[in-house]
C-alpha cells in the first residue's frame, strides 16, 4: 500500500515544481523509499503482539453492526476513532520532540524538509510505531466493528500519504 498509494499521490497530486526546491536533496525520493522500505517491517514485527492480541479476543472488536453498543455507535465509532488516534499521535509526536529522544528517533524524519508522498514512512521504525500506538490501542479499549477498523486504517495510510502532499502546499 505504502508504495503503490505513494506512487499514485506522487503521480497525481504532488507538485513536480517542488523537486527544484533548494532543499531538496539529491536522490531524495531513492532515499525516502529506502528509508520506508526499511521501516516498515520492523513496524510490522513491533505491532504484531497487538494483531495477535486481537485473533485471541483480548480486543473488543466485533462482527456486525448489530453487535454495536447501540444504534448510533455504528457511526460513532467512526469520530471516536479520529478523535482519539488524532490526540493520540499529537502528545506521541509532542514526546518525540523531547530533545534526547528528538536525536535518536525523530530527527531522520525531519532530513525531508520538502517531503515527497514517499515520506510518509521514511523515519526510524520506533518512530513510526509509536506513532501508531493510538490505532492499536483504540480496539481495545472502544468497541470497533471489524470492517470499521479495516476502512479506517486503509483511510490513515492513505491520509499518511496524503499529508505530506498538504503539509507542503500550506507551507508547514
Amino acid at each position: 500500500m505504502y508504495l503503490i498509494g505513494s506512487t499514485i499521490v506522487y503521480h497525481t497530486m504532488f507538485d513536480k515544481r517542488l523537486l527544484r526546491h533548494p532543499h531538496f536533496l539529491p536522490n531524495q525520493i531513492r532515499l525516502e523509499i529506502q528509508q520506508g522500505v526499511r521501516a516498515i517491517p520492523v513496524i510490522a514485527v513491533l505491532t504484531t503482539p497487538f494483531f495477535l492480541a486481537e485473533i485471541r479476543g483480548w480486543s473488543k472488536l466485533y462482527d456486525f453492526s448489530d453487535e454495536a453498543p447501540f444504534r448510533e455507535y455504528t457511526w460513532l465509532q467512526y469520530i471516536l476513532f479520529v478523535c482519539f488516534t488524532d490526540c493520540g499521535i499529537y502528545w506521541i509526536h509532542r514526546w518525540l520532540h523531547y530533545p534526547p529522544i528528538y536525536r535518536w528517533l525523530h530527527k531522520p524524519h525531519h532530513k525531508w524538509i520538502v517531503p515527497t508522498p514517499f515520506a510518509s514512512y521514511a523515519f526510524h521504525p520506533v518512530d513510526g510505531w509509536s506513532q501508531s500506538l493510538p490505532y492499536h490501542i483504540f480496539p481495545f479499549l472502544f468497541p470497533l466493528q471489524k470492517v470499521a477498523y479495516l476502512s479506517l486504517f486503509m483511510f490513515v495510510t492513505l491520509w499518511t500519504v496524503l499529508i505530506r502532499e498538504y503539509t507542503i502546499k500550506l507551507g508547514g
